[in-house]
C-alpha cells in the first residue's frame, strides 16, 4: 500500500497522522506502528500512532500510506494533526478526519475539518461531494425543529417557544428564524423569567424521521420540566413569560416573509449555554392582525 493518504492545507507544515479501527471487529482500537498492533487508546503511546505525511516540494499538497498495522481492516479513520512541537503530542491542532474504507484498495468515504465541512467521493466521478455539519446532523439524527404559528390582533401580543437547554457538556447549536405578516419585533432571550407549569407543551421532531434519538431540551409546562419537549405561549399565555434575563438578538421584522434571524446558518448560529432558560418569540408593534411564526431549527452535540 502506497499514497493512500492525501492531505491539503498549509505549506510547511509538520503534518501527521493517526489510524482509528471504525469497523466493527475492531472498533475504537488504535494502530500501534511500533508495536505493528491494534491496541486500546493509550496516551502515553501517541508517538507510537504516528503515521508519517509528507509535503510535496512547497505545494501544500501532503501524503502519506496507510499503516500496515490496519491492513486486514475494512474501515478507518485517520485523523491528521499539525505538529506543535519537537515530536507529536496529544495536543497537537487537529486539520482534518477522514474515513477510509478498504475495498480492493483505500477509498475515501467521508472527510472533515474543524470548521464543520464534511465530504465523501462520487461512486461515478470519483470528485469530493461536501455537505455542511449542520447537514450531517440530520443524516446522524442529531438534528431537532420546534415550530408554531399564531394569529394575534393587538400592540404587544407576543408567540413565544422556551425551553431549558440540557445540562452537563451537551450543546445546542440553534439556528432560530420569526416571521411575521405585519410590523413585528424578533428576540431571543437568554436566562428570562418564566413561571412553571404554564404555556403548553410544543413538540419537538428530529428532522431525520426514522430516528429514535429525541432532543435534551425541557419543557417548563410540566413539573418536573421534561426532556424531549419545548413549551409554546401564546398570547393568552404571555404574562407568564417576563421580558427580562439578556437579549442576544433583536430585529425588526415586518411584512409577509420578512423574517428575523438570519437566513445563513454559519453566521447567525447561536451555541446556546447549557442548563439554561431561553425564549424566542415576536412581539407586534401595532394593533393590526398579525400572523407571527417561529421555526427553531438546532442539533445537540
Amino acid at each position: 500500500m502506497s499514497k493512500e493518504l492525501t492531505l491539503v492545507t498549509d505549506s510547511g507544515e509538520t503534518v501527521y497522522g493517526v489510524a482509528r479501527v471504525t469497523s466493527v471487529e475492531s472498533r475504537g482500537l488504535w494502530g500501534n506502528l511500533v508495536s505493528g498492533n491494534l491496541e486500546a487508546f493509550n496516551a502515553a503511546n501517541w508517538q507510537d500512532y504516528d503515521i508519517a505525511i509528507t509535503e510535496l516540494g512547497s505545494i501544500g499538497i501532503y501524503e502519506g500510506s496507510m499503516p500496515n498495522v490496519v491492513a486486514s481492516i475494512f474501515s478507518v479513520e485517520v485523523v491528521y494533526y499539525r505538529q506543535l512541537g519537537a515530536s507529536p503530542a496529544v495536543s497537537d491542532t487537529r486539520i482534518a478526519t477522514a474515513v477510509y474504507q478498504n475495498t480492493n484498495g483505500w477509498q475515501l468515504i467521508n472527510l472533515e475539518i474543524p470548521e464543520g465541512i464534511f465530504g465523501s467521493e462520487d461512486e461515478t466521478s470519483g470528485a469530493l461531494t461536501v455537505i455542511s455539519n449542520a447537514h450531517r446532523r440530520i443524516h446522524d439524527g442529531d438534528s431537532y425543529s420546534a415550530q408554531v404559528q399564531q394569529l394575534v390582533s393587538d400592540t404587544n401580543d407576543r408567540t413565544a417557544i422556551g425551553f431549558i437547554t440540557p445540562g452537563g457538556d451537551v450543546l445546542v447549536h440553534m439556528f432560530a428564524q420569526g416571521n411575521a405578516s405585519d410590523a413585528a419585533e424578533f428576540f431571543i432571550r437568554e436566562g428570562p423569567t418564566v413561571a412553571n407549569n404554564q404555556g403548553a407543551m410544543q413538540p419537538v421532531i428530529n428532522r431525520r424521521r426514522d430516528s429514535l434519538n429525541t432532543t435534551g431540551v425541557r419543557d417548563t409546562s410540566q413539573n418536573p420540566t421534561a426532556a424531549g419537549a419545548a413549551t409554546y405561549f401564546a398570547e393568552a399565555d404571555q404574562a407568564h413569560v417576563t421580558e427580562d434575563g439578556t437579549v442576544i438578538y433583536q430585529d425588526l421584522v415586518s411584512g409577509e416573509k420578512k423574517k428575523g434571524g438570519g437566513d445563513s446558518r454559519d453566521e447567525s448560529e447561536f451555541i446556546l449555554k447549557p442548563n439554561t432558560q431561553y425564549v424566542f418569540y415576536m412581539r407586534s408593534l401595532n394593533n393590526n392582525d398579525n400572523y407571527h411564526g417561529l421555526v427553531l431549527d438546532w442539533y445537540e452535540t
